[in-house]
């Protein structure tokens, strides 16, 4: 292999690599029930989150912790195509609920986040009793890595053919 087509190759290797960052996307919320930043009256008996593509049925976790750090989800955590429906105990304080959740995209990626609403007027409900602990987030290997050793390689295996064809050259 010439010097011109180790070029070509390493190039067009990067390029392919640069280019795939739309198909790295992965799945995205695009609605709550209530709406991210709504004020209601009264507390909501269910939380739905709508996504942009399906969600795995595997573990969501879903939690919705009230502003006096109490925990409110219900279970079962239902999901159906690209919503996931959450029941919630009558809710309690009025101020600022947080909806935290963790999904598993369609792609196998897992896809996190939160939106909140507000409690106008306090409800009777009594927070969850054992309170479940959120699971760390994920720290697997950012998409960016997997990018720049994918380039790392390319450029290596082609380093090493245009040396190989030196050699056998001499």
């Amino acid at each position: 292999m010439s010097l011109r087509g180790a070029a070509v190759a390493v190039i067009a290797s990067v390029l392919a690599l640069l280019g795939a960052g739309t198909a790295l996307a992965h799945n995205a919320l695009t609605g709550t029930n209530p709406a991210d930043g709504a004020q209601v009256s009264v507390g909501p008996s269910e939380i739905v989150l709508t996504f942009d593509q399906t969600v795995q049925n595997y573990e969501p976790l879903v939690t919705v912790t009230g502003p006096d750090g109490g925990r409110w989800q219900g279970s079962p955590i239902a999901v159906l195509n690209n919503t996931v429906t959450v029941p919630l105990s009558p809710l309690g304080p009025a101020g600022d609920y947080t909806v935290a959740f963790r999904i598993i995209s369609a792609d196998g990626h897992p896809v996190e986040g939160t939106s909140t609403f507000t409690l106008s007027a306090a409800g009777t409900g009594v927070a969850n009793p054992d309170t479940p602990v959120a699971r760390e987030a994920d720290s697997g290997i950012p998409s960016w890595a997997w990018i720049v050793g994918g380039t790392v390689v390319v450029v290596l295996l082609a380093v090493g053919a245009v040396v190989s064809g030196r050699r056998r050259e001499n």
